[in-house]
């Protein structure tokens, strides 16, 4: 890139009729460099640099940014999918002006139990009694069992369990599944 005053020299000495070889020796550039700015003067007549940058935005538009913002407002439950649909427009330009214009983030529905004010003081009183229940010697009177229930039949994964034989293999790879498969109970 060549500098606003090595342009300004190039063209003055251009102006006083010298060749561009020799206008390249003096200034010490490359004779293509001395072209461009000579044939830069000729064409619109400046030396300065060129506005350079982006093109301007077609798609993320303030307008489109300020409808969205109000639909969103509205219904913060709306689709992507949907919105781009209705301001026809691309998936991948909605989720952006969404994410980085908006600052907004699609999160998933969380299921929960939803607890009441009455449920919350009751639980909050069992944790009470559990704390006070543990500061005595009540605990040596009970006793801790436990009981699990093993399925005779395994649990299968097809996404990722495998099994490794060899090409054309007769053994069947499938494993049958019934209903209500066998299980074994062990207490202690």
């Amino acid at each position: 890139m060549v500098s606003l005053e090595d342009r300004s020299a190039v063209v003055a000495l251009f102006k006083r009729g010298l060749s561009v070889s020799s206008i390249s020796k003096s200034l010490k550039l490359h004779r293509v460099q001395v072209h461009r700015v000579i044939k830069r003067l000729e064409e619109p007549g400046e030396i300065t640099n060129r506005p350079r940058g982006r093109p301007q935005r077609s798609a993320r538009t303030p307008a489109l940014r300020k409808a969205v913002r109000d639909k969103v407002t509205r219904n913060p439950a709306r689709s992507i999918r949907k919105l781009a649909k209705e301001h026809n427009v691309s998936y991948t330009t909605m989720h952006r002006l969404i994410r980085d214009d908006l600052k907004l983030h699609p999160y998933k529905f969380a299921k929960g139990h939803q607890l009441t004010d009455e449920m919350k003081t009751s639980r909050l009183e069992k944790c009470r009694r559990m704390v006070a229940l543990t500061r005595g010697d009540k605990l040596d009177r009970i006793l801790f069992t436990d009981e699990k229930i093993f399925t005779v039949e395994p649990l299968q994964n097809a996404q990722n369990q495998r099994e490794l034989l060899p090409k054309g293999s007769q053994r069947a790879v499938n494993i049958g599944r019934t209903h209500f498969p066998q299980s074994l109970m062990v207490w202690s």
